[in-house]
């Protein structure tokens, strides 16, 4: 009982300091990966969305291409991997 009640009144006190820090909308991180280590995108990685570190000259909305030295931001649409 000592052990739930401890570990409740720690999840209440940290969701509080979270709320104080970001308000209701906590920052959205994402992973940092080279474009060549991106999991394959398909139809169950529709959505994912991930940092590169050595995009090729990144155009908005074109396929990204590994071998550069840019950092972007880059999405998953279903088949490919995008530039944001």
């Amino acid at each position: 009982m000592r052990i739930f009640l401890a570990l409740s009144i720690w999840l209440m006190s940290t969701s509080a300091f979270a709320q104080q820090v970001w308000g209701p909308n906590p920052p959205i991180t994402r992973p940092i990966v080279t474009v060549a280590t991106l999991p394959a995108c398909a139809a169950v990685t529709k959505g994912f969305m991930y940092f590169v570190t050595d995009s090729l000259t990144p155009v908005a909305l074109a396929i990204v291409a590994g071998g550069g030295a840019v950092q972007i931001g880059v999405l998953c649409n279903g088949t490919n991997w995008i530039v944001q």
